[in-house]
């Protein structure tokens, strides 16, 4: 077990809860939740999705961060580079 310190000071033990799942595939998965309640939570909620056969991995949306870059910096009207600097009355 882990031990903590709270906003008090004092140490507190934390448990961690380790919950694995099979996909369709056979390939095993795993996540890790603080509380127990949690996680069983996500366990019936991963195995009625993979019942349905509507569970997807989570990591098969990960883009590379260069790509999702290239997207997002021109949707930003104030990042884009400006050819020459607005002028001054003066």
């Amino acid at each position: 077990m882990i031990q903590r310190r709270d906003t008090s000071g004092r140490l507190r033990k934390v448990a961690r809860y380790r919950l694995r799942y099979c996909d369709q595939d056979g390939k095993w998965h795993g996540e890790t939740k603080e509380r127990l309640v949690d996680a069983e939570r996500r366990k019936a909620e991963t195995e009625l999705q993979l019942a349905d056969g509507a569970w997807r991995d989570p990591r098969r949306g990960l883009i590379k961060l260069s790509a999702w870059i290239e997207e997002w910096i021109p949707s930003r009207h104030d990042l884009r580079l400006h050819p020459c600097p607005p002028e001054r009355d003066e």
